[in-house]
């Protein structure tokens, strides 16, 4: 995850001296998509391994739920 956010700069700059060219922009999407990603990896491996008493049920209930997408479209199809 550290290692995603140390391209954010870069990103932001390339963004900023090519006035949103659809390159940089897609550049800089899918360095959060990275940096999302391994976010929610982190967030489970560390929830998985805490102590069930340091967690609130809500935060549990959450964390369980299955989140999934549709393939078929662009559409929030997300089950729960």
């Amino acid at each position: 995850m550290t290692f995603s956010k140390r391209y954010l700069p870069f990103a932001t700059a390339w963004i900023a001296r090519t006035q949103f060219a659809s390159s940089s922009v897609a550049f800089y999407a899918g360095l959060f998509v990275c940096i999302d990603i391994a976010y929610n990896v982190f967030e489970r491996e560390v929830l998985a391994h805490a102590d069930a008493t340091q967690v609130s049920e809500r935060t549990q209930r959450i964390s369980e739920a299955p989140i999934t997408r549709c393939p078929c479209d662009l559409h929030d199809c997300y089950a729960g």
